[in-house]
């Protein structure tokens, strides 16, 4: 009976489906489409992309491509790059942890990366206005000002160059105009969230001149309380801290940031065109939200039952920042400074033949910390100071000859940094404190490469794409370390010790696409692209000193993108087979191991499979959907014995890769009469469960989650330069963590990152 119920519940659901797409197709078929403005007004937008190196409408370009325009970003309420996922299939990134700062995880497709460390290269390339961000741990970046967001999904080796291996995720800004324009919004909301935001667009010489102007502060105070726990439970044997009434230590996961961003841009000429951009942020951050999991006591310290201090309130921790055996303590800080300057010229030969120069350069620094424990023990402490400055520069020559559209150019990259700071990591077996040392280590890095493509359209329908790009790398490491007790000499042993890393490789790109109509594209490529090499940046005795080799991917894909009903849906599909070759892990030790260490391995091989679905509909003109569903399984064919000893086992994943994932939104405009218009908006986002570590376990188990955001503006009458927006995320107040750090077996904890609960935000906007 029961099977019956839910098949005829199945042929239910079914039938409504197909009456509802009946409908809709009558609603689309039935339209009056005579007037042309009528018929524009029903369309869905085309936007512009630069993809692959040339302006192309997004549905002709033969790539796995998400394009977010301003008004998108603007409707979902995405803020920062951590957002962009809920919009893109395949795409994950989960905001930083208390254990790795203000860096998130970001990865595409199964590939990508979440360390801050410099030696470490990301698995997703993130670019500025087409100006690479060579470092995950300045990826965080908050939307400011942007014409469109472009997130290219599998290796990009051959125009993006290495570390586009899962893909990329780029950025551009809004360029400055002949015309005197701008905006100002301001908003408040839960936790005193408070944001104001605007931009000027300023003509200094007519139709040669112009200046844009942007600046946002946006702060919020921390949603995960600290408590002292010896003052809340005095009988407990656990010294206070302090003597409040309330107990309360302070505040993790708010965050204080500010940013401005300036372009000038010069038009002397119908060929030249020059733009300079400065921009730069300060982030005052708390550390990120942590509470405590799972706990046990691996090194028998005799006065610590760890399993106390996990609480049953989903927002509270025990953290004290603190080394009482040492008698020192450090700030519950997340902090970071990023600015750069940037110069891009286009010139224009001819109507056939033009040049792009791309100049960048960055300067990054942060300090952070985490009490891996979450309570008043010694579990393991960090004190983080970065600071990195890169310098990049790109030309690219493209040219059209009859049929031919051809693109030269070459890159060139020089980077570095410094990691400084504290590690202490506790009792570790019979010796106390044993990894108690200041760290003051340097690295060196540099790439050049060049790069080509060419398209040959055999027809007006057929288009043949070769492409080739030859990569080199290096990296330098020196080692400083300085033991802070007698117990730490081992790590002192590799003060003064270096470690380098040289390679190169060569990508390539072939693929052909066919227009069956103007509406309906097909494609079938076949890619590569790399993930730098480097060192093993955390060694903890001189065995540990070690290289590590790129990791290699081939891509096989096929894909179709389609415009339906006059350009009021579209559907785009793609299918993918990859082979995925000496693939990076940072690899935890055991506390059976000695020392204790997180070191990048080769772990083995893999073969990937997925489908990406992505649709956006507009049946009427106040009416708009859109979603996208992916599908990735993720399967190792061969494990390096050093993998197997680590714990890998056929079967597992990588973190943070959900094997489904999909979100589905949808608005409605509403005419209110002479008084404007109403928008509502629902955003569902659902991804299935996923590991936080390589080695997978119950210890870094994700379950699966959906979450519902919600948006209802109110648009003035006329003009509509004025705009009130009431913005809810996580409607329904879902309790789930978007981080897991498990050191179960090594410190004896296991923390985890939880999302904000309900919030609600709102702002009011006006243009002139």
């Amino acid at each position: 009976m029961r099977i019956k119920g839910q098949c005829g519940l199945v042929v239910r659901q079914i039938g409504v489906i197909g009456a509802m797409q009946l409908l809709t197709v009558a609603t689309w078929a039935s339209d009056d489409t005579s007037k042309a403005s009528a018929v524009e007004d029903l369309r869905l937008e085309e936007i512009v992309v630069t993809a692959q190196f040339r302006e192309q409408g997004l549905q002709k370009t033969p790539l796995a491509l998400t394009a977010i325009d301003a008004q998108t970003l603007e409707a979902k309420h995405q803020q920062n790059v951590s957002d962009l996922a809920s919009g893109a299939p395949s795409v994950t990134i989960q905001p930083g942890s208390a254990a790795w700062g203000p860096t998130p995880a970001i990865s595409i497709r199964g590939i990508g990366a979440y360390d801050f460390n410099f030696a470490l290269e990301p698995g997703v390339g993130v670019y500025i206005d087409d100006v690479y961000q060579p470092t995950l741990a300045s990826s965080a970046i908050d939307l400011l000002d942007l014409q469109r967001v472009e997130i290219l999904r599998g290796p990009q080796g051959t125009l993006e160059g290495k570390n586009a291996e899962g893909g990329a995720i780029k950025l551009f800004s809004k360029l400055p105009t002949n015309e005197l324009s701008g905006f100002l919004e301001a908003g408040y909301g839960s936790y005193n969230e408070e944001q104001i935001r605007g931009a000027v667009n300023l003509p200094l010489i007519a139709d040669q001149l112009f200046l844009r102007l942007a600046a946002t502060r946006h702060t919020e105070d921390g949603y995960v309380t600290r408590y002292d726990y010896g003052c809340l439970n005095p009988t407990s044997g656990i010294p206070a801290t302090i003597s409040s009434s309330d107990c309360k230590l302070g505040e993790e996961g708010g965050f204080n940031h500010e940013g401005e961003r300036g372009t000038l841009r010069w038009v002397p000429n119908d060929a030249l065109s020059v733009n300079i951009a400065y921009d730069t942020s300060r982030d005052r951050d708390e550390t990120s939200a942590s509470v405590l999991l799972q706990a046990i006591n691996p090194r028998g310290q005799p006065t610590t039952n760890y399993p106390e201090f996990i609480t049953s309130q989903r927002f509270v921790n025990y953290a004290t920042f603190c080394v009482p055996e040492l008698g020192y303590c450090i700030p519950p800080v997340s902090d970071s400074n990023d600015w750069g300057v940037a110069s891009t010229i286009d010139y224009t030969f001819s109507p056939t033949v033009s040049l792009k120069s791309i100049t960048g350069y960055r300067d990054y620094s942060a300090q952070f910390s985490t009490d891996a424990s979450d309570g008043p023990l010694t579990a393991q402490l960090l004190y983080n100071q970065l600071a990195f400055i890169s310098f990049t520069q790109e030309l690219r020559l493209n040219a059209t000859f009859g049929r031919f559209d051809w693109t030269l150019g070459g890159f060139y990259y020089r980077g570095s940094g410094t990691q400084g700071g504290r590690n202490d990591l506790g009792y570790t077996g019979p010796f106390p404190i044993v990894t108690d040392f200041n760290q003051d280590d340097q690295v060196h890095s540099g790439s050049t490469a060049e790069f080509g493509q060419a398209l040959y359209h055999f027809t007006d329908q057929l288009t043949f794409d070769v492409g080739l790009r030859y990569t080199r790398e290096h990296k330098d490491y020196l080692f400083g370390r300085t033991a802070n007790t007698p117990a730490a000499l081992l790590n002192a042993a590799v003060n003064g010790a270096t470690e380098s890393y040289q390679g190169s490789r060569p990508d390539y790109r072939a693929s052909v696409d066919y227009a069956w109509t103007p509406g309906i594209v097909t494609y079938a490529s076949f890619s590569t692209g790399f993930r730098g090499g480097g060192v093993n940046p955390r060694p903890f005795d001189l065995s540990q000193l070690r290289s590590f080799d790129a990791e290699t991917l081939k891509n096989y894909e096929v894909g179709m993108k389609n415009f339906f009903f006059d350009r009021r849906l579209r559907l785009n599909a793609d299918v993918y087979f990859e082979q995925y070759d000496a693939i990076q892990e940072s690899i935890t030790t055991g506390y059976g191991d000695f020392p204790i260490s997180a070191i990048p391995l080769n772990v083995g091989t893999a073969h990937i499979k997925g489908a990406e679905f992505e649709f956006e509909a507009k049946p009427v003109s106040a009416l708009r959907f859109d979603g996208s569903v992916s599908f990735l399984d993720f399967n190792f064919t061969e494990l390096a014995p050093s993998a197997i000893a680590s714990g890998i086992r056929f079967g597992m994943v990588p973190e943070y890769s959900p094997k489904w994932k999909g979100n589905f939104g949808v608005q409605y405009e509403i005419p209110v009469q002479q008084y404007g218009s109403l928008t509502p908006r629902l955003d569902v986002t659902s991804q299935s469960s996923m590991y936080a570590n390589p080695v997978n376990a119950s210890t870094n188990y994700l379950p699966g989650y959906t979450v519902s955001n919600a948006r209802l503006s109110w648009l003035a009458p006329g003009s509509g330069k004025w705009q009130v927006a009431l913005n809810v995320t996580n409607l329904f107040d879902r309790y789930y963590l978007v981080r897991q750090d498990d050191l179960l077996h090594q410190i004896g904890t296991v923390v985890g990152t939880p999302a904000r609960p309900r919030t609600y935000f709102v702002t009011v906007n006006t243009q002139f």
